[in-house]
């Protein structure tokens, strides 16, 4: 019995030593509003004969550093890298706090031996848009910025530099209900401004950092800032980075090409932002064609804006990439919708740029046009046999009703 006991509580040790592969010190710093506690997080195993990279993490308004270092420290047991995390009180690291930030560098610096090109920063709600400010106007030359949740105030280049090339990854719980929608407009933002940006959804967690697996999240976006662009992913049908769509319609399929230049195995998966609207994409992955296919249809009733992210990793490497689409969900105007009858009426061209034509076994009187809103954006009258230009009109969806002698069934239509 005693040699059961002996092993069972060796095993737990072992456990435990796995377990807790950090250490947890504290110590302190000066800034210019005086003194701050720093809490460290440090590898078990660390030796001065080895560069560390280093995370600066700044907790949210009305949290500690204590705490957001303990969810931080996954960083630390798995990537071995140090974690600082400077307290202010609970409170905004504001321009009269981002001392701290360098401060606490220079402090960690001073004791450890740090890469100083793999310096990060990160932080949390107010204190990730500090990190987004401080982040992309280079307070310091950090390798790569990664906010989680971060209260964004305003998406323009006042608040935070759009047009800077440091490498970000935004990362925000989809039923974040204080700033998701302007997290995904800011993504939006820097991706069109050419921004070196990722993002990274994680389904079903709120605007909180309490979730067992906030560390791996944390892992999960600073990993695309350490990619080694071993994958590629590339559109193989028709491909845009953007779709539009009504909620009736039928199933959408893309097909993209995934492949790994070390030709090592690859786990694929696919987030909707907006599950209300569009659910989870469905995949299909064929390794030995490198084929993906990704299924994904509205829910009937539902409309709005939804970004898909397809996210190519290798299980056994570092090697990370994403492609991301938008998908706007309109409803069929009530308008149109019931003005449908059993006689036919063809346009095209299907895409069309200049100028729509028509085929159908009556003579047209009155055509409206509406867009993805439901808006109607056009309308012509008189004899259509010359086809109507919609050379006016934005690249988009459409749905068009004729009436002639009877009325005609709705047609959809693009324009490119």
């Amino acid at each position: 019995m005693k040699k059961k006991l002996i092993l069972i509580l060796a095993l737990l040790l072992m456990v435990n030593v796995f377990v807790e592969s950090a250490v947890l010190i504290e110590t302190q710093i000066v800034g210019v509003s005086g003194k701050h506690k720093l809490y460290l997080s440090i590898p078990d195993d660390y030796t001065a004969a080895k560069k560390y990279p280093l995370v600066i993490g700044l907790h949210y308004c009305g949290g500690t550093a204590v705490k957001y270092r303990l969810g931080l420290k996954p960083l630390t047991d798995s990537l071995k890298m140090i974690v600082a995390c400077p307290d202010n009180s609970g409170n905004v690291f504001d321009n009269t706090r981002t001392d701290l930030i360098t401060a606490s560098i220079d402090s960690v610096r001073a004791m450890y031996n740090i890469d100083e090109a793999s310096v990060y920063l990160n932080g949390m709600s107010c204190n990730g848009e500090v990190t987004l400010q401080q982040g992309m106007k280079k307070l310091y030359p950090f390798k790569g910025i990664f906010p989680w949740a971060p209260y964004i105030s305003r998406v323009d280049n006042k608040a935070i530099n759009l047009n800077s090339d440091m490498p970000v990854t935004i990362s925000i719980g989809t039923l974040d209900q204080y700033y998701y929608g302007v997290v995904l407009d800011l993504y939006d933002s820097l991706k069109t401004h050419g921004a070196n940006v990722n993002l990274v959804l994680v389904p079903g967690i709120s605007h909180t950092q309490d979730f067992p697996q906030f560390g791996n999240e944390m892992i999960h976006s600073i990993s695309y800032i350490n990619d080694n662009n071993k994958i590629s992913i590339s559109p193989m049908n028709d491909h845009s980075d953007s779709y539009q769509m009504f909620d009736t319609d039928a199933e959408k399929v893309l097909e993209f090409n995934i492949s790994d230049t070390d030709h090592k195995e690859l786990t694929i998966s696919s987030v909707s932002s907006n599950t209300k609207v569009i659910d989870t994409p469905e995949i299909t992955y064929t390794p030995e064609d490198h084929l993906v296919k990704l299924k994904f249809k509205p829910i009937p009733g539902k409309t709005g804006k939804v970004v898909m992210v397809l996210e190519a990793r290798e299980k056994n490497g570092i090697a990370i990439k994403q492609a991301t689409f938008r998908v706007q969900v309109g409803k069929i105007p009530a308008t149109l919708a019931t003005l449908n009858s059993v006689s036919k009426i063809e346009l095209y061209p299907n895409p069309a740029s200049d100028r729509i034509y028509f085929k159908c076994n009556d003579d047209l009187v009155f055509v409206q046009i509406a867009d993805l809103n439901g808006r109607i954006v056009l309308k012509a009258s008189g004899n259509l046999a010359s086809g109507i230009d919609v050379s006016s009109l934005k690249k988009g969806l459409y749905f068009l009703n004729a009436i002639g002698k009877t009325k005609f069934n709705a047609v959809k239509f693009s324009v490119q």
